[in-house]
């Protein structure tokens, strides 16, 4: 039974008086926030353990109390227990989890006095899409939206999409909604391959309020999809209807228009694209690496030996980049890279205490909400500044936990992160010992699952390494395993066990026969699909461009970062990155197993 709304809205709009303040108000009032000078952070500072309580023993009682309580649905007995806390800190914290439990109805008032108080948490968004169902479109504009990116204060606002969604402010409503379904449709024909009702509606009347911008992006789109459905010369046509000034051309289509050129052995103009590409000011560190390697192929490919260097130094600027990664070796660069684990100092604490997240965070560990405080750090991440990102990355390798140590993988200024958190090596065995290296299993369950052993997929994969119960059965049954419970994919033990024999079986594989690229790309799309693709293909003699034109998005993204890691996990376990230079050499890499052979028997029992 649902009871209590009264009273929880009353603590909030009593106790915090937030119903008519911002956030950032809120937040001094109630949390005592203030910024600290992030230069008085001094890297020589001590250790601090163990981390401190923000919370009364009380109130931390209480508040795990709660937090229970509410997983269960029991609302009446949260409300008694609520009624004896004192530090209002985490409400905002447990009112999202009522609110968006589906055994509570919250109120569209509910929802609205939260969004006005806590537009700033991790959860922001879900309540904010709860509440736009229940109010309708037509009420959004009155809606507080999510705000808020940073340890101290709001997003700059600089992101694309931000400039995106200002474009549009003057127009009324109904044209923004004509113009976003305009978008959702789009993108859905382009991700099907629906590349001709693509192109009708973007030169639909509806499309001519689009923003300049928005424009050269959806080309930019469109594009791509020619080029991966092998129709080149419409992908390279596509390209030429955006506009020429290179501020206005969006990353997607330079790259789009070298990959087509390149196909088309037009080199000179491949190379004039992937140049323009690693000079774009919006293309990421990944982009950039990846022009400027693809334009020193190009000067090589069209005998321009003298600036091959020149490019390839570029690339290799960007060393967690995949294609940095190859132009290191392709320069014979060593990869350092700093393996030093983080410690919270004294000064990281400071800073920590001193900010409404990192006090919240703080005390959303000690109750037990790790997952949560997790949440809330991983929010403020992005756009911290080094002396914030080094106090979080410490934080959550303090905690200790494998997942929360491998979530700071998003890019940021590489100087500034720390790369133990971004490869960890969790103390995790698989049931018989390992059979695969450690490396390769390590990259593909930091892509799969970023280490979260209870990850679940919309399609039913589970576990560390992302297992349909459908292939883990299978599995189980060819190496005389017993796979009798499907909630045992959740154990690491057993994922990784399942996971690295299903990596042996697709090794084993006629088609795949050791192809390291083939082997990758089939654990994520199937070795069924990939050979039938194979066979339609001709490019077999360029590994790069067989890679780069993978049909499914998501297996091309996997295959490069699954790789990445790989050779990330090499550099840090000591070991030789044979593959990084077989593919660095312009030839097809093959899986060599470096770590002993050490199956140990497995227990013969039922999971």
């Amino acid at each position: 039974m649902q009871t209590g709304p009264g009273l929880i809205l009353g603590m909030a709009v009593v106790a915090l008086g937030l119903v008519t303040l911002p956030a950032a108000a809120r937040n001094e009032a109630v949390e005592r926030s203030g910024i600290v000078n992030a230069g008085t952070i001094t890297p020589l500072s001590l250790p601090v353990s163990p981390l401190p309580a923000i919370l009364s023993a009380d109130d931390a009682q209480a508040y795990r109390r709660v937090f229970l309580l509410q997983a269960d649905g029991a609302w009446q007995a949260a409300d008694q227990a609520l009624r004896s806390i004192r530090d209002p800190i985490l409400l905002g914290s447990v009112l999202a989890q009522r609110y968006l439990s589906k055994s509570y109805r919250p109120s569209a008032n509910e929802l609205e006095v939260w969004l006005a108080a806590y537009a700033d948490f991790p959860d922001a968004q879900a309540i904010y899409a709860l509440a736009a169902h229940k109010r309708g479109r037509q009420a959004l504009q009155s809606l507080p939206r999510p705000v808020g990116n940073r340890l101290f204060g709001d997003s700059d606002g600089t992101r694309w999409e931000a400039e995106e969604e200002n474009a549009y402010h003057a127009l009324p409503e109904r044209e923004r909604q004509r113009i976003d379904s305009l978008k959702t449709r789009f993108r859905q024909l382009v991700a099907t391959g629906a590349t001709g009702a693509a192109r009708q509606l973007l030169n639909s009347p509806v499309a001519q309020r689009l923003s300049p911008a928005d424009t050269v992006h959806l080309q930019g789109l469109l594009s791509f999809a020619y080029f991966i459905d092998g129709r080149d010369d419409l992908a390279l046509e596509s390209v030429g209807r955006s506009p020429t000034r290179d501020h206005a051309v969006l990353p997607i289509a330079q790259w789009t228009a070298g990959l087509a050129a390149w196909r088309q052995q037009s080199l000179d103009r491949a190379r004039h694209h992937f140049e323009r590409l690693a000079q774009n000011p919006r293309a990421s560190r990944g982009m950039i690496a990846a022009g400027a390697y693809w334009t020193a192929r190009a000067n090589l490919k069209t005998r321009r030996p003298e600036f091959v260097n020149h490019w390839l130094h570029i690339a290799a600027s960007h060393p967690r980049t995949f294609y940095g990664l190859l132009a290191r070796r392709a320069l014979g660069l060593e990869i350092r890279l700093d393996w030093d684990t983080a410690h919270l100092t004294s000064d990281d604490t400071a800073l920590m205490l001193e900010s409404p997240t990192g006090r919240r965070a703080l005390a959303l560990i000690q109750v037990g909400q790790g997952e949560q405080a997790e949440a809330e750090l991983r929010k403020v991440y992005l756009n911290a500044s080094a002396a914030e990102a080094r106090a979080l990355v410490a934080l959550v390798q303090q905690v200790g936990r494998p997942t929360d140590g491998s979530v700071w993988h998003r890019e940021r200024s590489e100087a500034e992160d720390e790369t133990t958190a971004r490869y960890p090596v969790p103390a995790w065995h698989p049931d018989g010992g390992w059979r695969m290296d450690r490396a390769l299993v390590l990259a593909v369950v930091r892509q799969e699952s970023n280490f979260n052993p209870e990850a679940r997929s919309p399609s039913g994969a589970v576990g560390l390494m992302q297992l349909l119960p459908s292939t883990a059965s299978f599995i189980s049954r060819n190496t005389g395993q017993c796979l009798k419970r499907k909630d045992a994919l959740y154990q690491p033990e057993v994922n990784l066990m399942l996971g690295q024999r299903y990596l042996e079986h697709l090794l084993e594989d006629q088609d795949i026969n050791g192809n390291l690229l083939y082997l990758i790309a089939a654990y994520n799309w199937g070795p069924r699909n990939l050979t039938r693709w194979v066979r339609k293909t001709r490019l077999q003699d360029d590994p790069l461009l067989f890679m780069e034109s993978l049909p499914q998005a998501e297996t091309r993204l996997f295959v490069e970062r699954v790789l990445t890691n790989f050779w990330m996990y090499r550099v840090r376990l000591n070991q030789p990155t044979p593959s990084l230079d077989t593919l660095a050499s312009g030839d097809w890499p093959l899986y060599v197993q470096l770590d002993p052979h050490n199956p140990m028997v497995a227990e013969n029992v039922p999971y």
